[in-house]
């Protein structure tokens, strides 16, 4: 996959059809914590009546296919890397997905005062980040955003992918 590649959007009527269908059904997982599905470049959502809620969807999806060309490339270079070079915490890529796709809002904030609220004993974030990542990370690059602005957060991106390492691009970045 190429960033100049297509990106196709399934959209299907309800949640009901989306777990019928057999479209990418071997690299689909159903009911991954509200996570919009993608499969290459495919994205799959469902209309619910809600519209905000298939936004998000798409943006969440979009957002997935180009971090995914962006981070590992295309091809079978890209396969490679994936597998050997840079290893993503789920914490990094699943919270940044779902601060691409949303805003941080209320009910986010309430889970998140709630989940620091039952982990025990001190409140490491790789712990934490441990029993619910998208969560964290979501929470992370909000803080992030809202501490050292937004465009600090394509550079930390964009050297991620030079350097192959999150902690170095973050040092340099943020200091």
């Amino acid at each position: 996959r190429q960033l100049n590649d297509k990106i196709e959007i399934i959209c299907y009527t309800d949640i009901s059809d989306l777990k019928q269908s057999n479209i990418g059904v071997t690299d689909l997982v159903l009911g991954q914590n509200e996570r919009t599905l993608v499969s290459g470049n495919k994205i799959f959502v469902y209309f619910d009546g809600d519209h905000s809620h298939l936004r998000k969807q798409i943006r969440e999806g979009i957002a997935e296919v180009y971090l995914n060309a962006m981070i590992y490339g295309g091809g079978l270079s890209g396969i490679l890397q994936r597998n050997v070079k840079l290893k993503i915490p789920d914490w990094f890529k699943e919270g940044l997905i779902a601060y691409l796709g949303d805003e941080w809002n209320v009910r986010q904030d309430n889970s998140f005062r709630d989940l620091l609220q039952l982990t025990p004993g001190k409140k490491k974030f790789e712990s934490i980040a441990k029993i619910n990542p998208r969560l964290v990370g979501h929470a992370f690059w909000n803080y992030l955003t809202y501490e050292y602005g937004k465009s600090n957060v394509s550079n930390i991106l964009y050297l991620t992918r030079i350097n192959r390492n999150i902690k170095s691009s973050f040092l340099y970045i943020l200091g």
